[in-house]
């Protein structure tokens, strides 16, 4: 049976997923009835990531992927469990796309303890956010503008540009800064 994953956050990008373990048909999905927002936090790192929260009044774009190793990605995804997702809870992001009916649908979503915001304690990391602009703009434009839209908690003040140093961004074959930051130019004037 495969195992599918739905990606909300670095997970957007099909490199980033391939870091940890092999991926396969990388799709953009629509998932309704859940939110995103900068709300999970890590002290040891000083770092503010993404989390997805059940909310029958919302929906977000997100990439859905199956995986080989499911286990790898769980491994991940420290300060997440993995939890099943009802298919009929997606979409195509565009027409083209389907929605597979052979396995398991999984996201990850945080653990209480972890909830918290982007302060003067947890930064949103420079790198975090181009990994995941860069897999928006993967698909579109547009996909990365819904991606800003459909994410809350957005708080600019926080955010520790950390490029110079980023091991991960590195790691990644197409990386283009100029196009990130006009859509972090985009938050700003939202």
């Amino acid at each position: 049976m495969k195992n599918y994953i739905i990606g909300y956050g670095s997970l957007i990008n099909f490199e980033s997923q391939n870091i940890t373990g092999k991926s396969f048909s990388s799709r953009p999905i629509i998932l309704n009835q859940f939110s995103r927002s900068w709300t999970v936090v890590y002290d040891e790192l000083q770092f503010c990531a993404l989390g997805v929260y059940p909310d029958e009044k919302k929906s977000m774009n997100a990439v859905l992927f199956d995986v080989e190793n499911i286990e790898l990605f769980d491994q991940r995804e420290h300060g997440y469990s993995r939890h099943e997702v009802d298919p009929r809870l997606l979409q195509p992001w565009k027409n083209n796309c389907d929605i597979p009916n052979d396995g398991k649908i999984w996201i990850y979503l945080p653990f209480k303890e972890k909830f918290g915001k982007a302060s003067e304690r947890y930064f949103i990391w420079q790198s975090y956010l181009d990994v995941i602009f860069m897999g928006c703009l993967s698909i579109d434009e547009n996909f990365a503008k819904e991606f800003i839209k459909t994410t809350a908690g957005w708080d600019l003040n926080f955010l520790n540009n950390d490029r110079s140093e980023s091991k991960y961004i590195r790691s990644l074959k197409y990386y283009d800064s100029e196009m990130v930051d006009r859509l972090i130019e985009a938050i700003k004037e939202k």
